[in-house]
């Protein structure tokens, strides 16, 4: 059907912006951490970043279930910001729909919020670890 068509290069264009967006991310925080590394205070500041950016991750992620209990809901909001012109609706019968039912994705997002909670808990295990602690006690 055309409109299947239309809709899975519309996904495709969206799969392309957030690659590139979160390639030009990775080379931005690659060289923020660069540069904020010859700054005095980085090393002892960086607990102080990953506990925050783990808390605001966890936050986020929070949010992001809470609104995601009401799947249905959840999803076709989703797709209202993404598809704004409304090719995301099909019938049942649609290929695209028996191919990716509605329980795809919500298996699709439960494992997405599983994989950000564990690195969040990871990042946020090391802020607060004492191995990351970068000035030697004994000398205090």
């Amino acid at each position: 059907m055309p409109e299947e068509r239309v809709h899975l290069e519309d996904v495709r264009n969206i799969i392309r912006a957030v690659k590139v967006v979160g390639i030009v991310s990775f080379v931005l925080l690659i060289g923020a951490i660069i540069w904020l590394n010859r700054l005095k205070g980085f090393k002892p500041n960086l607990r102080k970043i990953l506990v925050y950016s783990s808390i605001s991750a966890l936050a986020v992620l929070a949010i992001l279930f809470v609104l995601s209990l009401n799947f249905p809901a959840f999803f076709e909001s989703f797709h209202k910001i993404l598809f704004p012109q409304g090719n995301y609706s099909f019938p049942s019968y649609y290929l695209l729909i028996k191919l990716f039912p509605e329980a795809f994705f919500n298996e699709f997002a439960k494992k997405m919020l599983f994989h950000v909670l564990i690195i969040s808990l990871i990042l946020l295990t090391l802020g607060t670890s004492p191995a990351l602690a970068f000035s030697n006690p004994r000398r205090h």
